[in-house]
């Protein structure tokens, strides 16, 4: 109950081998602690898929993330949180607005002068952010200069991952820098080709 319900502030988390964690007792500690950057579950036998689900949803900056031998990790959850992480920063039209308030300059109005702005479609706008010479990859560090992108994660001993979850966390986690996949007999050399 201390754990669960009082901890508010915690940044890392670390249940390497608790037997007695269930995705119950996990997820009022994920929902009470969203600036969780580090997580150990490995060794956790009795939780499922479903934590990876909620870490998705409820720590958006996690940095570290290590599952190594959890038969729950997954092919459907480790899918689920690389399309829900690559949702949430890709680069949408719905932060269209957003750039270009940062150029000082709205789809409706120009903030500088208060005066209706000439870029009232998609289109223009984009015109606009070529003329300015202006990169989407700069757009993109500028509108989420603050998101921390997942930079280890370890599933060695994850039994149920094939090479194709393997090609996915490499091109949605393009920021790892530490992958540790051994032990997972399911696994050839399309997923070392995938790491490299």
């Amino acid at each position: 109950s201390l754990l669960t319900h009082n901890s508010t502030q915690l940044q890392h988390l670390n249940l390497h081998n608790c037997d007695w964690v269930t995705d119950d007792l996990l997820r009022p500690v994920l929902r009470n602690n969203p600036a969780l950057t580090s997580i150990d579950l490995s060794g956790c036998k009795h939780l499922t898929e479903g934590v990876l689900q909620m870490l998705s949803m409820m720590c958006p900056s996690i940095f570290s993330l290590i599952l190594s031998d959890c038969p729950w990790v997954n092919s459907v959850g480790l899918d689920y949180l690389c399309d829900k992480h690559f949702k949430r920063n890709s680069c949408s039209s719905e932060s269209m607005e957003d750039v270009l308030k940062l150029m000082g300059t709205d789809l409706r109005t120009n903030v500088k002068s208060r005066r209706k702005t000439k870029y009232q479609d998609n289109e223009q706008f984009y015109h606009y952010i070529q003329k300015k010479q202006v990169t989407m990859r700069l757009v993109k560090k500028k509108i989420k200069p603050e998101r921390k992108f997942l930079r280890v994660l370890e599933i060695s001993g994850c039994k149920s991952l094939s090479d194709s979850n393997i090609k996915k966390v490499t091109e949605v986690f393009t920021m790892l820098e530490v992958l540790k996949i051994g032990n997972n007999k399911l696994l050839t050399d399309e997923s070392n080709k995938s790491i490299a």
